[in-house]
């Protein structure tokens, strides 16, 4: 499933050039799989994923 998540987050960030994205999941394990997700591949997305929102599961990568 996070593999699926990965590709559907790559392929939005490819097709749209925005400064910054911010996620908000309805639940805890899908803001889990996000946090696995951007933490893993931010360098191989050209973004930097900023943290600081965590704690209220809001993530948000920026350019």
């Amino acid at each position: 499933m996070n593999d699926g998540l990965a590709e559907a987050v790559f392929d939005f960030i490819e097709n749209n050039h925005f400064g910054a994205i911010v996620a908000i999941p309805i639940n805890k394990g899908l803001s889990k799989m996000y946090n696995q997700v951007l933490s893993e591949n931010e360098q191989e997305l050209g973004y930097t994923y900023n943290q600081s929102y965590l704690e209220q599961r809001i993530h948000v990568i920026e350019s």
